[in-house]
C-alpha cells in the first residue's frame, strides 16, 4: 500500500502484486484476511479505508517515513529553510533503502529507486548550498552521513573528497577514495 502511494490503491492492483500466483477469488480472500489482520495490528479499523474497490491509509493519523520524506521533498524546503536544519530533517526522514527485506520484490523497486533518487538529489542540492555558504564542516557532515545511509552512491564519496581537498585535508580525501574503491570493488566487483 505504501509503495503505491498509500491512498486510493485499487484492490486488484494490490492482490496482483502480493498474491500474484493466486486466482482472483483466492487473492481477494487473502486480501480480506490480511486487511482484517492489519486493522487489528493497527488497533483502529478507521486507519485503513476501503471504499469503491480502493484502499487508503489515513495519512492524517498515520505517519509513514517514506511518504513523509516524499512529501517533504515535493515541498522543496531545502532551498527555503536554514541549511543545517534541512540537513537534520533530510537525514531524519530518509532512513535508507525502502523495504530492504524485500530487495528481490519487483513491485518495491520503483518506489525504492524513486526515493533513493530523491535522496541523492536533495543531498546534492543541500551540499551545493552548504558549500556555496562556505560551511565546509556541515557539507562534510552531510556527505559522511549520506554515505552511511547509501554506501554505494559514488557521488557522495566524490563530493566528500572535493570538500576535503578544498579544505586541505588531502590525506582524508585519499582515505575516502580508498574506502569508496574498496567498497565498490567488494560489493559490485
Amino acid at each position: 500500500l505504501v509503495a503505491l502511494g498509500g491512498e486510493g490503491v485499487e484492490i486488484r492492483r494490490l492482490t496482483a502484486i502480493v498474491w500474484r500466483d493466486a486466482d482472483g477469488d483466492a487473492a481477494h480472500a487473502s486480501f480480506t484476511n490480511a486487511l482484517h489482520r492489519l486493522r487489528k495490528l493497527l488497533g483502529d479499523d478507521s486507519l485503513l479505508d476501503l471504499r469503491e474497490g480502493r484502499l487508503s491509509l489515513d495519512l492524517t493519523r498515520c505517519w509513514v517515513d517514506a511518504l513523509a520524506f516524499d512529501a517533504w521533498c515535493r515541498r522543496d524546503e531545502i532551498l527555503s529553510g536554514e541549511p543545517r536544519a534541512a540537513t537534520d530533517r533530510l537525514l531524519d526522514l530518509y532512513r535508507g533503502q525502502f523495504l530492504p527485506q524485500e530487495s528481490d520484490a519487483q513491485w518495491a523497486a520503483p518506489a525504492r529507486d524513486r526515493l533513493r533518487s530523491q535522496f541523492e538529489r536533495q543531498v546534492l542540492r543541500l551540499g551545493d548550498r552548504l558549500e556555496a555558504e562556505r560551511d565546509h564542516a556541515s557539507a562534510m557532515n552531510l556527505y559522511r552521513r549520506a554515505i552511511e545511509i547509501e554506501s554505494l552512491t559514488e557521488t557522495f564519496y566524490q563530493l566528500l573528497m572535493r570538500v576535503q581537498a578544498a579544505t586541505g585535508a588531502t590525506a582524508e580525501a585519499l582515505l575516502t577514495y580508498r574506502r569508496c574503491r574498496d567498497l565498490l570493488s567488494i560489493v559490485l566487483g
